[in-house]
């Protein structure tokens, strides 16, 4: 049994998709990915953009800072810590300040700072 398909030359049927450089991080890099609609709730959760700055202290792979990024936050008002290397540049891509290091250095280096 066949069923005739008719060709639409109207233009690409499917969307063809960049795929990004797979991420891949060692067992000793301790990384636990947030998944996205928990990410997305807990900025909702937050007060409105702009009313704060918020530190994320373990970046990884961005998944919080792409939902604070999606709500309405700015760049600017977002600062993410991130001792991986190869994480933070991930992070970095999404246009916020991080700091390749580990969070609790980072908030030792800034107390004395302060």
């Amino acid at each position: 049994m066949f069923i005739p398909v008719q060709r639409h030359n109207s233009g690409p049927i499917l969307e063809v998709w960049k795929i990004q450089e797979p991420l891949v991080i060692d067992r000793a890099g301790e990384c636990h990915v947030t998944p996205a609609d928990v990410a997305a709730r807990m900025v909702d959760y937050l007060g409105r953009p702009g009313a704060f700055n918020t530190l994320e202290p373990n970046a990884g792979t961005g998944a919080l800072v792409s939902a604070l990024l999606e709500k309405g936050h700015s760049p600017n008002e977002i600062c993410a810590v991130e001792r991986h290397h190869k994480l933070a540049r991930t992070v970095r891509r999404l246009g916020v300040a991080v700091f390749e290091e580990c969070f609790l250095e980072y908030a030792e280096r800034v107390r004395g700072a302060g």
